[in-house]
């Protein structure tokens, strides 16, 4: 493995090492997708949740099902293109690639051990 200073960003969005992502993670930016402006109700949902005394667990079933939800959508997405003879194929590969993703990371949501 090379050394590389943890202080200098990674030159890709995956980082080569151990230090490297810890960097990443300290920053606040993220390179890969810049901070989207909230919406109004998405913004009062965040201000509901933050008031919550909510322990990890039930933490964990809220993230679980807004993970759910939104590979649900993803699915449904992606069966809707499959039937629809005008759909790009680049766009249905797109999509179930991020319907993959959310799979993966709700099947790591889940192994997350709370106890």
């Amino acid at each position: 493995m090379v050394d590389s200073d943890p202080s200098e960003p990674p030159a890709t969005g995956i980082p080569g090492s151990p230090d490297e992502l810890i960097a990443m993670q300290a920053r606040s930016e993220r390179p890969e997708k810049p901070d989207r402006e909230l919406s109004a109700r998405v913004q009062e949902v965040l201000d509901l949740i933050e008031q919550l005394d909510t322990s990890a667990a039930e933490d964990q079933q809220i993230a679980l099902t807004l993970v759910r939800h939104l590979e649900g959508f993803h699915d449904e997405v992606v069966e809707e293109m499959k039937a629809d003879e005008q759909a790009k194929h680049s766009q249905i590969v797109a999509w179930s690639i991020d319907a993959d993703r959310l799979m993966r990371s709700r099947i790591l949501l889940e192994s997350v051990d709370l106890e």
